[in-house]
């Protein structure tokens, strides 16, 4: 702990500046970390939602900036001629159902809803949607850099100096999202587990390196200097209000803030339900069945959700009785118009703001 110190103290000079309300960006020319406020209602951090085999074959930014968000970066290792994610991988409640299993490098995920996630053991789930459901995001790779605060020393050769790494973390009261991509050849795995900890993460795993390591901030491009652009199937993405694609007449809601269908009035994809809200779009639901457009005044929807108490802001986790059926203090998840139970709250279910999972306390 004393060299980690001493090599944050050292290391130290980054320059801050605010991306978007709850979302900050520092940079030292060498690590290059994001932070994000869980807990406001104006950010959501989420993981790009699985689109099968050939439509995954993007790269971060054009996952970034195919669903509107400000900041982009790679997460899972991949491979095979699909580019499927090595280890578990949820986004917006979908799993990713082509992943493959891998000792050592994809076993330790990442998951969250909201203000609410941990790291955990995840081999032998990589396809399993029942795993920790209650996480509508998860990212795989491989084992601790850091656990409750402290230093791990997982894999060691690949924490040796001059790698391109990415790690993501939480932080001890999962109120902060933090992630780390470096320079080329700048990473080394104690000042790694130093600029973590520095941002405040207390639980961290290391994900895809090497060539992999992408950060894009919308309207800047990447900013980290790796010249490869691999074509990662799993990307952790980041929207603030205040960011998205813009939509209608000079980026207007159409019909007032809703819910929109992409190309309804709208830019984006024609799958995705999007929230407009003046004049800027965030991803609500990557529709399983497609997204369904309603008569001008009335929110559009995915399909098999809607009126009657189902999925009112598309498939995703719900709190019994948040205009959906069901018990109060139970979390559901609606997916295709249908609940299902997740979880009986312990301590009371939190209803989040519209476009954010609920989660138990």
């Amino acid at each position: 702990m004393q060299v980690i110190a001493l090599l944050a103290l050292c290391a130290w000079g980054a320059r801050a500046e605010d991306l978007a309300s709850g979302v900050r960006y520092f940079n030292d020319q060498r690590y290059h970390v994001i932070e994000a406020d869980l807990d406001s209602p104006q950010v959501q951090v989420r993981v790009s939602a699985p689109r099968g085999r050939d439509g995954d074959r993007v790269t971060v930014s054009q996952h970034a900036q195919r669903e509107g968000a400000v900041v982009g970066l790679n997460a899972n290792y991949f491979g095979g001629p699909y580019n499927v994610p090595c280890g578990a991988a949820r986004g917006h409640g979908a799993q990713y159902e082509n992943a493959y299993g891998e000792a050592v490098n994809c076993e330790t995920s990442l998951g969250w809803a909201g203000p609410h996630g941990e790291v955990f053991n995840s081999a032998g789930h990589e396809t399993d949607a029942s795993f920790n459901s209650a996480y509508t995001e998860i990212v795989t790779g491989g084992g601790y850099l850091l656990s409750g605060g402290r230093p791990r020393d997982w894999n060691h050769g690949k924490l040796g100096a001059g790698r391109d790494c990415t790690a993501a973390g939480l932080s001890a009261d999962r109120r902060r999202f933090v992630a780390v991509v470096t320079q080329p050849g700048t990473c080394s795995g104690q000042e790694l587990q130093a600029e973590l900890l520095r941002h405040g993460a207390a639980d961290a795993i290391l994900l895809d390196g090497g060539g992999s390591s992408k950060l894009w901030i919308g309207g800047r491009g990447y900013v980290n200097g790796e010249p490869q652009d691999r074509k990662p199937p799993v990307t952790i993405l980041i929207f603030a209000a205040g960011s998205g694609s813009g939509g209608g007449a000079n980026g207007a809601c159409p019909s007032g803030n809703g819910l929109y269908c992409g190309g309804d009035g709208v830019t984006g994809d024609s799958g995705t339900l999007f929230r407009c809200a003046s004049g800027t779009l965030t991803v609500v639901s990557h529709c399983a069945n497609g997204c369904e457009s309603m008569p001008a005044g009335v929110p559009d929807r995915c399909r098999g959700s809607g009126p009657s108490g189902r999925c009112p802001s598309g498939n995703g986790l719900y709190c019994g009785g948040d205009q959906v059926g069901g018990t109060a203090g139970v979390l559901y998840r609606c997916a295709a118009g249908a609940l299902t139970e997740v979880q009986r709250c312990a301590n009371n279910c939190h209803f989040s703001p519209p476009g954010q999972p609920d989660y138990c306390r």
